[in-house]
């Protein structure tokens, strides 16, 4: 199942907007993150061994601040081990490429500024500059995953650094 979280005049919404099954696997190699049927216990795509998702799938509106004047508006979308930011520029003719994808257990910090800038810190990896709304939802979907994820794999979270 996903869930759109928009922003409305002074109201933001939040409706269904199609339902995904929530056992489907999601690969946990970084490079790959490719979405599996539900029996697979490898990668279709890469071989690495899966898990089950353990969250919903989240998406919002966000734009990904690239330079201080430059920015793209897509959709920012949250699963169990990773977060990938889908552009969505219809001129763009390589969107699979322009993605930008990390992984939750990266993160090493968050730092809210003011009205609608979110940036996410990573571990070996320029910041992830965001302007976006339901800042505090995002950083409790991607805080809520990368605790369960390190807890999945049997260490303690690192604090964050930032």
């Amino acid at each position: 199942m996903v869930r759109n979280f928009d922003s409305g005049d002074k109201h933001i919404t939040k409706r269904l907007i199609f339902k995904r099954s929530i056992n489907m696997k999601y690969c946990v190699n970084s490079k790959c993150g490719a979405e599996n049927p539900d029996n697979a216990n490898f990668c279709r795509k890469c071989g690495s061994e899966l898990r089950h998702e353990q969250f919903e799938t989240l998406e919002f509106t966000a734009s990904l601040r690239r330079n201080l004047f430059t920015s793209e508006t897509g959709r920012l979308c949250i699963n169990s081990t990773n977060v990938v930011f889908r552009p969505s520029s219809l001129s763009n003719k390589m969107l699979k490429q322009s993605e930008r994808r990390f992984d939750i257990k990266d993160i090493i910090g968050y730092s809210k500024g003011t009205f609608t800038s979110l940036t996410i810190y990573l571990y070996g990896r320029d910041p992830f500059l965001l302007a976006v709304f339901k800042k505090d939802a995002i950083i409790n979907a991607l805080e809520t995953r990368r605790v369960a994820y390190f807890k999945s794999v049997g260490v303690e979270a690192p604090k964050l650094q930032v």
